[in-house]
């Protein structure tokens, strides 16, 4: 034990003999050293209530008759020592400034001048010095500016010289020194620019110059430098871009070129850089843009080229971008587009091509890309398209396809892209669709398929899809519908539109929640022809072939339903016999009715509860016209014109009936076919050989104030007639007017330039006035003449019309 304690005294007497500890001198404190006769300041004597004035630090000093160079500012020597309310002198001696020396000395004024023998100016060494104004001045032997060593001073206002001697410009150097001005040139001798080292620095007023040998720009380097001016080019030798190197540095107004050697665009790189001009390229060394990289740089004016290099695209890499133009490719190693992405970038004017690598569409990713153009085919190996993700992007002209591969589309996500047109598949693989996914997308015409996997549909998700004709349910099971806010859940433009579904889950979906409000619910056993819905008939016509019968339908715009006498299916023709059981039951946008002379059968309630229905006209045939039970009960027919014979006494108890006219084909009315009917009050007959009529045809009612008209050359035949002979008002016909006028053939196709005679076909064939106005509805695309020849003149659909 006793040795170990003399060699202790022996080291203690060693240290002391070449130091010379510390002592006070004048008014500062200094740490000596004996075997080099330097002194480093270690502060003030009295501390920092001792402060005042100015502090001009020596280049030597003197003690027990030594002369000891002042080399160093030790650490924390001043550190918040805020009473100094003058100028700040370091001498020429000084190779090193401490960490934190002169931190918190917020009270210093004037120019701050680094001498040139400094090598090194420490972590914090002069953070938070705000008064210290005008120039700054960095010696030419500086190789290391420490962590935050100007941080916060926001005095300087002059230019800023670095050195070629420095090597690293270290975390937050010079961050918050908002007043520096003029230019700033980074020399080729600097290897790191370190995480916000210029941070807020927006005074400087012209432009950034990154000298060459720069490998690193650290997270906000430059950020909120909104004062740069011209082009920014980043070196070859650079390699990283932190996050936000470059965010708000709003004033560039030149192109921005980025080197071959950089792997990584952190995130919110340069956003916010809204003055860069012409294209953007990417250069082949780049793995990585953050998120926001490139987010609010409106001003690009020409194409963005991302390289095959590229495996990550952050979100709102390039939100904001609107002057960027052309098409848009993005590139085949990249496997998720985030959110927001491409969000706003309103200029691109071309294509979209996203590779089949991407699996994820992020929510907003391509919202309002408002210029993107053509059809859009989303890849094969995508399985979620996020909310909003091609919100607004009208310009899409064409078909949109979606794979089997997507499980979910999400809440808006292709809402107003107005220009999609065609038919629309949500292919079997969907699960999922949002809320106004499709809203608007008027465009969209024929046939909405969705597949046998949906499982829930949210509110309004085809809102206004006005140019759906027909809807197709492949799941067995109705999907969830959720409903919006409002609480109503809009298919296209209301829920007329014909919905079919599995043969077997019509009554599933006639009694599902939201899928009940359809008017027409059918199995996939039916066919849309036009606006009417029929269902074949194997071999039920009289010859032993295929008819059709009308199970469902709509009228014309002006409410008209005329039923035609066949259809074609596949280049198939099929006679139209028979109107199904309940197929227009309680239908309110009906107002008139024509009926074929193929049309020999009407089924139970086919038209019953047809409240607007007030005009009814069957075409003249010998074949009769079987009526079901309550065909038209509650229908409030005024006018009706009957050219055969009917049974099942149809219009009984129809006390609306004001006109009733018989065809001349018409041989026999029944007893009590219009028993009920006591409104009549005029009764043409077109037949000159009376019809049938038991006493009990009309209402007793009837007989007495009916005016009935004839064949003028009849009458006395109809007044010796059973049953006619009743009527107390009986007249010849003056003048016949046409009932219903019905051109022979309703669609043709023409190539430009051929013809074609139409022929306009009047009920009754007996009426005295037979001209006819010929119209077209387009006459650009087709023309016809006073004699009804059509003439094609160009691509087009034209409606031929006889008034």
């Amino acid at each position: 034990m006793k040795s170990v304690l003399v060699r202790l005294l022996i080291a203690l007497c060693l240290i002391h003999s070449f130091s010379a500890g510390a002592v006070d001198v004048g008014n500062l404190r200094y740490d000596l050293n004996d075997s080099n006769l330097t002194a480093t300041v270690s502060g003030l004597v009295g501390g920092s209530g001792a402060a005042s004035g100015s502090l001009d630090i020596p280049e030597y000093v003197e003690y027990i008759g030594k002369k000891y160079s002042v080399t160093a500012i030790g650490e924390d020597a001043f550190s918040g020592y805020s009473h100094f309310t003058g100028s700040l002198t370091i001498p020429n001696s000084v190779t090193a400034i401490g960490n934190n020396a002169f931190s918190g000395c917020s009270h210093f004024t004037g120019s701050l001048i680094i001498p040139n023998s400094v090598t090194t100016i420490g972590d914090n060494a002069f953070s938070r010095c705000s008064r210290l104004s005008n120039n700054l001045i960095i010696g030419t032997s500086v190789v290391t500016i420490g962590k935050e060593a100007f941080s916060g001073c926001s005095g300087f206002s002059g230019n800023l010289s670095i050195s070629e001697s420095v090597t690293t410009i270290d975390d937050g150097a010079f961050d918050g020194c908002n007043h520096l001005s003029g230019n700033l040139t980074i020399p080729n001798s600097v290897i790191l620019i370190g995480v916000r080292a210029f941070y807020g620095c927006s005074g400087f007023k012209g432009s950034l110059a990154i000298g060459n040998s720069v490998t690193t720009i650290g997270v906000g380097g430059f950020g909120g430098c909104s004062g740069f001016t011209g082009s920014l080019t980043i070196p070859e030798s650079v390699t990283t871009i932190g996050s936000s190197a470059f965010s708000g540095c709003s004033g560039f107004t030149g192109c921005l070129t980025i080197g071959n050697s950089v792997v990584t665009i952190g995130v919110g790189g340069f956003g916010g850089c809204s003055g860069f001009t012409g294209s953007l390229t990417i250069p082949e060394s780049v793995t990585t843009i953050g998120s926001s990289a490139f987010s609010g740089c409106s001003g690009f004016t020409g194409s963005l080229t991302i390289p095959e290099s590229v495996t990550t695209i952050g979100s709102s890499a390039f939100s904001g971008c609107t002057g960027l133009t052309g098409s848009l490719t993005i590139p085949k190693s990249v496997t998720i587009i985030e959110g927001s992405t491409f969000y706003g970038c309103t200029g691109f004017t071309g294509s979209l091509i996203i590779p089949d690598a991407v699996t994820t569409i992020g929510d907003f990713a391509f919202g309002y890309c408002s210029g993107l153009t053509g059809g859009l085919t989303i890849p094969n190996s995508v399985i979620t398209i996020g909310k909003d993700a091609f919100y607004g992007c009208r310009g899409f002209a064409g078909n949109l396809t979606i794979p089997n591969s997507v499980t979910t589309i999400g809440t808006e996500a292709f809402y107003g892209c107005t220009g999609f047109t065609g038919s629309l598949t949500v292919p079997n693989s969907v699960t999922e669709i949002g809320a106004y996914a499709f809203g608007g997308c008027n465009g969209f015409a024929g046939t909405l398929v969705m597949g046998e996997s949906l499982q829930t549909v949210a509110g309004n998700a085809f809102y206004g899809c006005s140019g759906l004709t027909l809807l197709k349910s492949l799941n067995p099971i109705p999907p969830e519908m959720i409903r919006s806010n409002d609480g109503v859940f809009d298919l296209g433009v209301s829920f007329n539109l014909p919905l079919f579904v599995p043969d077997e889950s019509v009554g599933k979906y006639k009694s599902s929640k939201g899928w009940k409000k359809f008017y027409t619910i059918l199995g996939f056993g039916n066919n849309l022809v036009d606006k009417l819905i029929y269902k074949i008939i194997p071999g039920g016509g009289d010859d032993g072939g295929d008819v059709v019968k009308v199970v469902d339908g709509h009228p014309d715009q002006d409410g008209i339903l005329i039923i035609p006498e066949e259809i074609v299916m596949d280049g198939k023709k099929y006679p139209v016999t028979e109107i199904g059981d309940e197929a227009f039951n309680a239908r309110t946008d009906i107002k008139k009715l024509i009926i074929p002379i193929s049309v020999v059968k009407i089924g139970d309630e086919a038209f019953s509860n047809c409240t607007k229905l007030h005009e009814v006209i069957a075409a003249d045939d010998v074949k009769t016209l079987s009526c079901g039970d309550d065909a038209f009960k509650g229908v409030p027919i005024k006018t009706l014109y009957l050219g055969r014979n009917t049974t099942g006494k149809p219009f009984a108890g129809n006390s609306s009936l004001t006109d009733l006219t018989f065809g001349k084909m018409v041989s026999a009315i029944g007893s009590g076919d219009f028993a009920g009917c006591g409104s009549i009050s005029n009764i043409t007959v077109l037949n000159p050989v009376s019809p049938t009529l038991p006493d009990d045809g009309f209402e007793q009612s009837v007989y007495k104030i009916a005016k009935l008209s004839l064949p003028d050359e009849k009458i006395d035949d109809y007044k010796a007639a059973p049953g006619w002979k009743l009527f107390f008002y009986i007249r010849g016909i003056d003048e016949i007017m046409p009932v219903a006028v019905v051109i022979e053939v309703t669609d043709t196709e023409l190539i430009e330039g051929q013809t074609t005679t139409v022929r306009a076909v009047m009920t009754p064939e007996n009426v005295t006035d037979k001209t006819v106005t010929w119209g077209t509805s387009d006459p650009k695309v087709a023309d016809v003449n006073a004699s009804g020849l059509v003439t094609a003149v160009k691509p087009g659909m034209a409606i031929i019309t006889a008034t």
